[in-house]
């Protein structure tokens, strides 16, 4: 036994330069074979975070002009006012409403690049958030009501409870009704301040396709066949109001956890992933991790067959 484990020190010491040629070629493999599999792990994970996951689908408009068809995540305002109302089966319904990149005020320092988003006051019943100040309640229930993650407050107010504070967008005064924390980044939408939509002031006027539509799904009821309702009825709704135009027009909805990949829509509130390049990376993480291993054995059935022949 002594002689055996002896034979095989002076083999490894004898061999020290392959056998870390050989282990480091294994340990890249295998390295760059996880970070693939992180990555597309982290693709299929989007928005599987909410609660209401399972119960929520975003709804999408379909024209059809000269053969083609084009899918947009945006909708009228009407599939927020009149759908609901009309649909049994839908629980809660929001539209999100984007203000994009803003200069936020509060004197005498100014904020560039703030993500505004505007939304209607069930959002967090779609959206479970973690408060850090304040509570879901009443947060987006009056005009100009906003509330910031916890990172923008910090930077405009300091480690402090802002509740109550004001800030100016574009001359009109906002108060701070509640700090959450911010969304992971495999979310489909995020925000620095979501702010009530009843502070956009030409609301009643926007009759085209602006809004970013949800629905939370009674989970008592068959979810395709609520959908097939929404759609049905929201098609409806855009011949009526879109009777002017030569397009004929289509709806689709699209449960919340594959609008990252899923999505026939070639943009929204976040870069869309690619359904094409997980399986491609998957394929590739497979492909390097067997070949790291098959190399790995290669090399020593190579050093072991060299030694046998001395």
């Amino acid at each position: 036994m002594n002689n055996t484990f002896s034979s095989l020190s002076k083999s490894w010491r004898k061999n020290k330069g392959f056998l870390i040629i050989n282990i480091t070629g294994l340990a890249i493999g295998l390295t760059v074979s996880i970070l693939l599999l992180i990555y597309v792990m982290n693709e299929w994970s989007y928005d599987r975070h909410f609660t209401n996951k399972d119960n929520i689908v975003q709804l999408n408009t379909v024209w059809n002009e000269e053969g083609r068809s084009n899918v947009q995540p945006i909708c009228t305002r009407t599939a927020y006012t009149e759908l609901p109302q009309n649909i049994p089966g839908i629980e809660k319904a929001i539209q999100l409403y984007r203000g994009f990149d803003v200069e936020v005020i509060h004197k005498p320092e100014r904020f560039q690049k703030v993500n505004l988003l505007y939304s209607d006051p069930g959002f967090f019943d779609l959206f479970n958030m973690k408060f850090v100040y304040g509570s879901a309640g009443n947060a987006l229930l009056n005009p100009y009501s906003a509330v910031l993650t916890r990172q923008q407050a910090e930077a405009i107010y300091g480690k402090i409870n802002p509740v109550g504070q004001t800030f100016t967008i574009e001359n009109a005064e906002f108060t701070v009704t509640a700090v959450v924390e911010k969304l992971p980044v495999n979310t489909h939408f995020n925000f620095d301040i979501l702010a009530s939509m009843k502070s956009v002031s030409y609301l009643n006027q926007m009759d085209g396709l602006e809004f970013f539509t949800y629905f939370l799904l009674d989970k008592n009821m068959p979810k395709e066949q609520v959908c097939q309702l929404i759609q049905k009825n929201y098609t409806a709704s855009l011949f009526k109001n879109f009777s002017a135009f030569n397009v004929k027009f289509e709806s689709l909805t699209i449960p919340l956890t594959r609008i990252h990949l899923f999505s026939k829509a070639s943009w929204g509130l976040s870069a869309p992933g690619s359904l094409q390049s997980v399986f491609l990376l998957i394929g590739l993480a497979f492909l390097i991790l067997l070949l790291a291993i098959t190399n790995f054995v290669n090399l020593f059935v190579v050093q072991g067959n060299s030694r046998s022949s001395k």
